[in-house]
């Protein structure tokens, strides 16, 4: 048994019988382990060379590994040195940190913009590969309750400000403020709060066009992105920073583009642009380009320890509370993997019949499962099991701009506006004054900047009223218009003769399996109308623009006079993907043969819907059961 182990270890560490290099530094014998964990074998550092490690074992022989194959201890003992990023004390005030590397910027300066990106050395991941579903159970806990912090107010009516980052772990978050309108040079300034006291200290004003996408776990360095298109002057979208916040005095480190050559613009090389990333762990950060490539990296090597590439249009990324698991919707599979190592833990593709656009992903707050959003469809993974448990459709489609949270296991926030009730399928708040917001456990972090003055607010949602709202709808159900046994009557006069009994079934269907009772005198309506055909241009996503036969589908939810839903599809659209121009040029000719008549047998309704009525905030029709309002000082409901 020992000789088989020491043969299958030689032939992982790959033994050379030829002299050994010259030792580049006194190395004691030690245990070194691959990435599986599975072989071991005792020897000394030889050197490193060309991403390759040479080690000598006892007997004097001379042992090779690629250093992306070694355990993530050995490759960080072979990246030790002194950590560029002092760790700041829990009890150290936010707005005094009183690092003397980060006053004089040598802390910063390893680095490097000449800095070559090896991918060589990292591996290289494949979200399509089959893989067990085996992911460990998280812990979503938090150590600390985060409070309410003052934040002040734009320095002008043209700062911009950029999403919230939080790093969980430490309990600290920052946000990012820009100005490049009606100024001679673009102006980037940060706060930076602590959850747990509520204290913040805000940066002076730098020169830059950066925006933050990692709070470190030193608590003051930060990962920063820049905004500036290719043919700026400032800061572009391929490069990062790492700025040190000190005494509101923000340093500096040498700028670096991390993706060289990954993308090609007019049919030329170019450099990826950063899209988001976030801390994996003291060590460790994530980025991803806009066309998908992933890595997670050592921040003071710059050193990529694993990545993959993901769909060019078609994908999302989420950590757990923990930062244990990375969650990957990429085109139609989900994979669930380690972050620090790479190592997949299960993969599940998008329930059947599942159209993919633009999706989105979340953990749910207790870290139990996770939310896919794929256009209208909202689709929930148990992470335990790795099955689909469930899957809804909103009256709208969730683009690839709007901001996507789970606030709670029953709740999407979409926009940073609606709050929409899954089991029900009712939209049941709408917010307004949400500037932006990050999930820390059970909280949603909820940046608001009004026109004096601005907070930092710690919120659970749903939020008093609107839960209260919830209990009344399932305790009095016929207080609202649209609620389980409601009557309602079905319209397909406008349908075309060859289709109309065939929409009439699958509306009675759609209706009954919503709650609904279909009467003929039922005080709602269901409407059903198909326009066209028409000829139209559409530009496909990466395929150019195509002439097309086009029918629209629409369904309309009335009560007399007022329209409480309106829902459409097209039998073709902009954003359906297809691999090759052949089979786009099938797929034009097969669906513009007919209008799309799945709509009909697919829609759900909300269980419950109040007449329509104009929100104080916006001035325009919605049917969310009840409105509720961010300011600085809290939440108006």
């Amino acid at each position: 048994m020992k000789t088989l182990l020491l043969c299958l270890s030689m032939m992982l560490f790959g033994c050379v019988t030829t002299s050994p290099p010259v030792m580049s530094q006194e190395a004691s014998l030690r245990s070194w382990t691959d990435i599986t964990g599975r072989f071991k074998i005792n020897g000394r550092l030889i050197e490193v060379r060309d991403g390759d490690v040479f080690l000598q074992d006892s007997a004097g022989k001379t042992i090779k590994i690629a250093v992306s194959r070694l355990s993530v201890d050995d490759q960080k003992y072979l990246e030790a040195g002194d950590n560029p990023f002092q760790m700041v004390d829990d009890g150290e005030a936010v707005d005094s940190p009183t690092d003397k590397r980060a006053e004089s910027g040598s802390s910063l300066g390893t680095w490097s913009s000449i800095r070559k990106t090896r991918w060589d050395r990292a591996r290289d991941i494949v979200t399509l590969a089959a893989t067990r579903w085996n992911p460990p159970v998280i812990d979503a806990d938090l150590s600390y309750i985060p409070v309410r912090a003052p934040l002040t107010k734009k320095a002008s009516f043209h700062e911009k400000s950029h999403p919230i980052v939080v790093n969980v772990a430490i309990g600290r978050a920052v946000i990012g403020y820009t100005t490049t309108f009606a100024v001679p040079k673009p102006q980037t300034r940060l706060s930076l709060i602590d959850l747990k006291t509520g204290r913040s200290v805000h940066s002076d004003t730098v020169e830059a066009d950066m925006r933050p996408i990692a709070l470190l776990d030193d608590g003051t360095s930060i990962v920063m992105a820049g905004n500036a298109n290719a043919r700026g002057e400032f800061e572009k979208k391929d490069s990062m920073e790492v700025w040190q916040l000190a005494n509101k005095q923000l340093k500096r480190s040498g700028s670096w583009t991390p993706y060289p050559d990954d993308d090609t613009s007019y049919s030329r090389k170019a450099d990826g642009e950063i899209k988001s990333g976030g801390t994996i762990d003291a060590d460790l950060i994530y980025t991803v380009t806009t066309k998908g490539h992933v890595a997670v990296w050592r921040i003071e090597t710059q050193s990529p320890v694993w990545h993959g590439r993901l769909h060019s249009q078609f994908f999302d990324i989420a950590l757990s509370t923990d930062r244990k698991l990375m969650a990957i919707v990429d085109n139609e599979v989900v994979t669930v993997l380690d972050p620090v190592t790479g190592r997949l833990m299960g993969q599940q593709v998008m329930p059947e019949g599942s159209r993919v656009s633009w999706p989105r992903i979340a953990f749910t707050p207790n870290g139990k499962q996770v939310i896919v959003s794929s256009g209208s469809r909202l689709m929930r993974l148990d992470l335990a099991r790795g099955d689909w448990i469930g899957q809804v459709d909103l009256d709208r489609a969730i683009s690839l701009n709007q901001e996507f949270a789970v606030p709670a296991s029953d709740f999407v926030l979409t926009d940073n506006r609606m709050l929409f009730h899954m089991p029900t399928q009712t939209d049941l708040c709408q917010y307004s004054g949400i500037e932006s917001m990050a999930m820390v456990g059970k909280y949603a972090m909820v940046v608001v900047q009004a026109s004096e003055n601005g907070s930092l607010l710690p919120t659970e949602m749903p939020t008093p009223m609107a839960a209260q709202m919830l209990d009344r709808a399932m305790s009095d159900p016929e207080s609202f218009v649209v609620h389980p046994g409601a009557k309602v009557s079905i319209d397909v006069t406008e349908i075309q003769p060859e289709y109309r009994d065939q929409v009439a079934i699958d509306l009675k269907a759609a209706a009954t399996a919503s709650g609904l009772v279909v009467d003929e005198w039922g005080t709602l309506v269901l409407k059903a109308k198909i326009n066209g055909p028409r000829q139209d241009a559409i530009n496909f996503t990466g395929h150019g623009s195509y002439i097309v036969t086009l029918y629209q589908s629409f369904v309309d939810l009335r009560s007399g006079d007022d329209l409480l839903i309106r829902r459409s599809d097209a039998n073709l659209s902009p954003h359906m993907y297809f691999d090759n121009p052949r089979s786009l040029e099938r797929a034009i000719e097969q669906l513009g043969k007919q209008p799309n008549l799945n709509i009909f047998s697919a829609i759900r309704f909300p269980k419950f819907m109040s007449l329509p009525e104009p929100s104080a905030t916006t001035h325009a029709n919605t049917t969310a059961l009840t409105h509720a309002a961010f300011t600085s000082r809290g939440v108006s409901e």
